[in-house]
């Protein structure tokens, strides 16, 4: 858990002057970081009043036969078997991890949180069999992923089950009793309904059934390569119609979408140049079907427990409008993954991070029936939680499934004034791991109180106000013009970054910029903000064709998902990519010991950083580009590429790293691996060149360059401090 000010204002003005109107925010998820596990099967210790947990916090009276509460103050008794582990009472035995971090993960028995029991894993495979899915080659990647995803799902030996849907103008629910294939056709495309049992219909997973579930493949591909005709699918009526066969356990529901959906569910609107500037362009990212069809499938959803992930893949020119399913994925805990680069020269490397994408989504570690609460001190209460939960008016959230790069913000409001030297926040935490142990997390946190502005200016955590500002972005982008969140996101963080010289460096000449060191790159990031996708500015009646224009629907809707449901350095590392140059490590640098990688320099995300001597790696969420320079020396590609150059960008989309016991090729797998368990093992390494086609896609990474509409860093730079500087008193 982190929050965005580890030190509170004792008034609340104060707080509203330094992060201008947000009182503070917490950020938590079910990260990969080490935490202390216990067992607590038998009981865990929580107050009487407000159902806190115990924690270090808390204090012990009449000789530790009770404890006071340090969120609401109560006292509340203490159970027996817990008084031999009070650090005053317990002598040389070990003192338990409530009462010696912060945070710690319980094993809890299910049944008293009335958890129901967790049914095996289920995987339903709803595969887009169209005529433009085929030629695109998603079809034959996602199947070739679904039968090593099977392979693998076999060797866990977990109980874990599959079922599969072909989908275009009809849904086919394929399935095998005995070492026969079966199929039940539904060509209802505007109504969806459950029309098979699960228990009929799904498939265990072993290595005495993996013959049958390659066989329900072949088939998938021979029948949609030889006989469909169809241009569309029907992927929301089979979408509802597998929540619906779901209903008794639950699963997970990976869909492949290849072509533009119809039926029940689909959009109505369509993109087009002349909607792109205009007060219908909105429609296109955000929800635009008000049947209740989405919100019927969200609930259905979270009923059963039932996660949706969407893999839509497709060319420059495809429309998939994602935004109508992106709500259902925002309430129920899913994943998106979208890609238009199957008709460019990177068709095999998107194709393979599909691939790769569908196996991470079968075997990543999942929590499942997640629900929790932050609990504050009094003084302070909970307004919102942003992020892909749901959330009832006890404050309490829910959602079906959380990754390790998944998170949650709580928004917090604060009363005029806040007693005491400490405010205490506790987020709790209860899910299902991947081993079906019931756990519950907690995290504790002690906040000081203070009246210094410069105190609390220093304990911000940038991250998570960024995090913060972001996801307020999102939250508005559904009653607000992308024009007017630009403006009121600058105008917060105008106000902030003035409030610090107003507040604290005061006497300061007027004509002196002053900032907070703490949110020293708030302008730098709220820069490269303005430019990506989730806000760029789309031109009106500029382009005289679809793929000029910047950014389309579908691309700012996958933005809104990355950027509301994921983890903060995730969605940094997306708004400002990372750029390094390949060469060999300096001296300066220091040694590189076993288990130990020195990074090189991290260079500005600028043109003028990439020259033509040079090769350079630029990671972002979404792709990792080599960009190779015109005058790079025979050596170098040589050492790198196995060429002596590299002719054009289709040249070098057929070359890969070299793998070698070079010590600059060896140094350069080891930072892009190193940057690939950051950023996501899925990503494929595509060489560009520098002065082709394909470097226009890498140039839109370079946000301290001029992006369409925006200008560069430096003009960005000196509009808004004018912005800032007119603010001092």
């Amino acid at each position: 858990m982190r929050a965005s000010a580890n030190t509170l204002a004792e008034e609340r003005s104060m707080m509203n002057a330094i992060l201008s109107g947000n009182d503070t925010s917490f950020s938590t998820g079910l990260g990969i970081q080490s935490i202390t596990r216990i067992d607590r099967t038998h009981g865990i210790p929580r107050c009487s009043h407000c159902r806190g947990y115990i924690n270090c916090f808390c204090t012990f009276l009449a000789n530790a036969t009770r404890f006071c509460c340090n969120l609401c103050g109560e006292e509340s008794d203490l159970p027996d078997w817990f008084r031999g582990y009070v650090p005053s009472l317990a002598g040389s035995a070990p003192t338990t991890p409530e009462l010696q971090g912060g945070s710690f993960e319980a094993v809890v028995d299910a049944a008293q949180f009335n958890m129901h029991p967790l049914p095996s894993d289920t995987f339903v495979f709803v595969i887009d069999c169209s005529v433009v899915a085929v030629n695109s080659g998603l079809l034959r990647a996602a199947c070739d992923a679904v039968r090593a995803a099977a392979a693998l799902l076999a060797e866990k030996h977990n109980g874990s089950r599959v079922g599969f849907v072909m989908c275009d103008v009809r849904c086919r629910y394929i399935g095998c009793v005995k070492g026969r294939l079966t199929e039940k056709i539904d060509a209802d495309y505007e109504s969806a309904f459950a029309c098979v049992q699960p228990d009929a219909w799904l498939l265990s997973v072993d290595e005495t059934t993996l013959p049958d579930i390659n066989r329900i493949v072949d088939y998938i591909l021979a029948h949609a390569s030889s006989s469909t005709t169809s241009t569309h699918a029907i992927l929301p009526v089979a979408l509802k119609a597998v929540a619906s066969i779901l209903q008794p356990c639950g699963g997970h529901v990976i869909a492949v979408q290849g072509s533009y959906a119809i039926g029940e569910g689909s959009s109505q609107v369509r993109e087009g140049v002349r909607t792109y500037g205009t007060t219908e362009e909105p429609s296109l990212y955000s929800l635009n079907v008000t049947t209740g069809f989405y919100e019927t499938l969200a609930a259905m959803c979270l009923r059963s427990n039932t996660t949706i992930h969407l893999i839509a893949g497709g060319s420059t020119d495809a429309f998939f409008s994602i935004c109508n399913l992106q709500e259902v994925l925002l309430q129920s805990g899913g994943s998106l993954r979208y890609t238009t680069a199957l008709s460019s020269v990177f068709k095999e490397h998107a194709l393979a991070d599909l691939h790769a994408a569908i196996q991470l989504l079968v075997l990543r570690p999942i929590a499942r029936y997640v629900s929790g609460k932050l609990r504050l001190s009094p003084g302070l209460s909970v307004a919102a939680y942003h992020g892909g939960i749901t959330y009832d008016e006890s404050r309490a959230f829910c959602t079906t499934g959380m990754t390790s790069e998944d998170s949650v913000v709580a928004e917090v409001e604060m009363d005029r004034y806040i007693t005491g030297p400490y405010a205490y926040a506790q987020f709790a935490v209860l899910f299902y791991n991947e081993t079906n142990e019931c756990c519950l997390r907690v995290f504790n946190h002690r906040f000081p109180v203070s009246t210094d502005y410069r105190t609390i200016y220093h304990n911000l955590d940038f991250s998570a106000y960024f995090l913060t500002l972001v996801r307020a972005a999102v939250s508005h982008m559904s009653e607000d013009t992308v024009y007017n969140i630009r403006n009121k996101l600058s105008e917060v963080v105008a106000n902030v970054l003035a409030a610090y010289r107003n507040n604290v460096c005061y006497s300061s000449p007027k004509s002196q910029l002053n900032l907070p060191e703490s949110l020293s790159l708030l302008p730098l990031f709220l820069n490269s903000l303005l430019k990506t996708p989730l806000l760029a500015m789309s031109p009106m009646n500029t382009s005289a064709n679809l793929q000029s224009i910047y950014p389309r629907g579908d691309l700012r809707a996958y933005w809104k998902w990355l950027c509301y449901t994921q983890s903060a350095e995730r969605v940094l590392n997306a708004v400002y990519p990372r750029l390094y140059r390949l060469d060999e490590a300096k001296s300066d640098w220091g040694e590189e010991n076993e288990g130990h990688l020195v990074m090189p320099d991290r260079l500005p995300c600028s043109g003028a950083a990439l020259t033509h001597d040079g090769v350079f790696l630029l990671a972002c969420d979404e792709a990792l580009f080599v960009v190779v320079g015109k005058t790079v020396t025979a050596e170098l590609c040589g050492r790198l590429f196995g060429v002596a150059t590299v002719v054009n960008s289709v040249h070098g989309a057929s070359l890969s790293l070299l793998q070698s016991e070079d010590l600059l090729v060896q140094r350069v797998w080891r930072v892009v691996e190193r940057v690939k368990e950051e950023l996501g093992e899925e990503l494929q390494v595509r060489i560009v060149v520098r002065g082709e086609k394909e470097m226009n896609e890498v140039s839109l990474l370079l946000r301290d360059d001029r992006i369409r509409l925006d200008g560069s860093l430096s003009e960005f730079v000196c509009e808004f401090f004018k912005r800032v500087l007119a603010k001092y008193k």
